[in-house]
């Protein structure tokens, strides 16, 4: 009996317009591989202990809950082409800011954090501060930048980057991760219909993959990292950050809060703000209004239906808490937003 084989679809170019006169049929067939169905037996057999062993972010704990709830609203990409001089830089409360260093050597300085020295193939992801230099420190004093910025949506992202690092820097990305990463960006960046209609949906869920997936990455470089990041502070009283995140139309009352944390009110309403920044009340009030926007974005609902469906007594409640908070009513926010 003749050998079965299998061929493995991995080129994320594939699906990138082909540039004037090249061949779709030859571009799509770049990078793939065939293996026989023996070394697929063995990766199949060797996978289970593969993932038990490159376990990267324990579940059921506040980071993967987090990363869970990474929602994008914003990317933009460019590319930074430097011959000398220094570039200065500067990053919004909401934002994520990326760089993949793809020639020449760089000094990257933020305040509060050490230097780092990045060179091609690194990659470094700005979680806190405003400002960032990039100073090159190549012979020739140029460089090639990726510059990445991601606007990030709601509670969970803005608790995300409380607990994170000041800057996540992964060194030496294989060609192949540089590759993927930098294609995914400048697909979804310069191709936005490159999923016909669905894009816009699609489009922030593979971004959103993209963070995670870096975030990953550095913490399986950095070994025990991902055990100890947890804020102390935010462990205490998750188990009600969670209950809040996933009953946001529930009435809460800061006993019942406090019950799931097992503390007094008093001492909880002083730990909830020291781990969210915001007492109960204000965070339960965001939070529900985040999740009127992901349905405006999402869903065909009436507003009625929103409110309901968000803690909300009527659907005027709702329009007078959301204009107040957004300065736009929702129907004002949905004609934007909404994924078509």
């Amino acid at each position: 009996m003749l050998p079965v084989r299998v061929t493995l679809y991995h080129n994320p170019a594939a699906h990138l317009p082909a540039k004037a006169g090249e061949n779709n049929e030859k571009r799509a067939l770049v990078g793939l591989e065939s293996v026989d169905t023996q070394t697929w037996s063995r990766f199949e057999e060797d996978r289970p202990q593969l993932n038990a062993a490159q376990s990267l972010i324990r579940d059921h704990t506040v980071l993967s809950d987090l990363l869970e709830g990474i929602r994008v609203e914003q990317t933009s990409y460019r590319l930074l082409r430097n011959g000398d001089g220094v570039l200065d830089g500067r990053r919004a409360p909401d934002e994520l800011v990326g760089f993949y260093f793809l020639t020449g050597e760089v000094e990257f300085t933020s305040p509060g954090a050490k230097p780092i020295h990045a060179r091609k193939g690194d990659y470094l992801l700005l979680c806190h501060g405003t400002r960032y230099c990039i100073r090159p420190t190549s012979e020739n004093g140029k460089c090639s930048i990726g510059h990445l910025v991601f606007s990030l949506d709601g509670l969970r992202a803005r608790l995300l980057f409380r607990i994170l690092p000041k800057v996540l820097f992964i060194s030496g990305l294989s060609q192949e991760e540089m590759q993927w990463q930098m294609q995914l960006e400048h697909l979804i960046t310069h191709h936005p219909r490159a999923f016909s209609t669905a894009s816009p949906a699609i489009n922030h869920r593979l971004i959103e993959a993209s963070i995670i997936s870096n975030i990953q990455t550095f913490f399986y470089r950095e070994g025990s990292q991902a055990y100890q990041i947890d804020s102390p502070h935010l462990v205490r009283v998750y188990a009600s950050v969670k209950a809040l995140h996933e009953c946001p139309e529930r009435a809460w009352t800061i006993a019942a809060l406090a019950d799931l944390s097992s503390m007094s009110k008093t001492l909880f309403v002083a730990k909830f703000k020291d781990a969210t920044g915001m007492p109960p009340a204000r965070y339960l009030s965001m939070l529900r209004l985040d999740r009127v926007k992901e349905l405006l974005r999402a869903r065909s609902l009436s507003l009625t239906q929103i409110a309901h469906r968000t803690g909300y007594s009527t659907d005027m409640a709702l329009i007078h808490a959301f204009k107040r908070q957004f300065g736009i009513t929702p129907g004002q926010f949905r004609s934007v937003h909404q994924w078509s």
